[in-house]
């Protein structure tokens, strides 16, 4: 790879903040659903993913078609998957972990979209007592890809 591809890699890893990307698979909305996977990755290599089990029996179909298309299934996570709050405790710990071992002042949470993954995630600490390591808000990774790449065009329909 040149380096100009690692370029913006380079960037996060001596910013202040620890930017860890994180993404979810989940079968409804926040509120309304479960969060089936949890996925995420700090500038500097360190990784988290688990699966957990479905919280109850409310779901959208939409979302709960896609989930299982992409093998997370709502009856092999019952059995399978992890513990809700077990696994957001974990992510908790793990993101602490990682300011930490890289010596950041927090985490910043960095998603595509991130106004659909913050709040389950949020919602989860929540409920699992636990103090949001990522504040009150996620960087919504989609904005910032359209401010560079658009110039002055939307292309808000990206992930339709």
């Amino acid at each position: 790879m040149e380096h100009s591809e690692w370029h913006g890699q380079k960037i996060l890893q001596a910013a202040p903040e620890a930017f860890i990307d994180v993404d979810i698979e989940a079968d409804g909305v926040a509120g309304y659903g479960s969060i089936l996977s949890i996925g995420a990755i700090s500038p500097f290599g360190r990784e988290f993913y688990c699966e957990l089990k479905p919280t109850g029996d409310k779901w959208l179909d939409e979302n709960k078609k896609f989930s299982e298309q992409h093998g997370l299934s709502h009856e092999r996570l019952l059995a399978e998957g992890k513990d809700p709050l077990v696994a957001i405790r974990e992510f908790a710990e793990w993101t602490e972990d990682v300011v930490v071992a890289e010596q950041k002042t927090n985490a910043v949470f960095c998603g595509f979209n991130a106004s659909f993954d913050f709040p389950f995630i949020d919602l989860y600490m929540k409920e699992a007592g636990v103090v949001n390591p990522y504040g009150v808000a996620g960087f919504c990774t989609k904005s910032l890809a359209m401010a560079l790449v658009s110039k002055h065009k939307t292309y808000w329909d990206w992930g339709r």
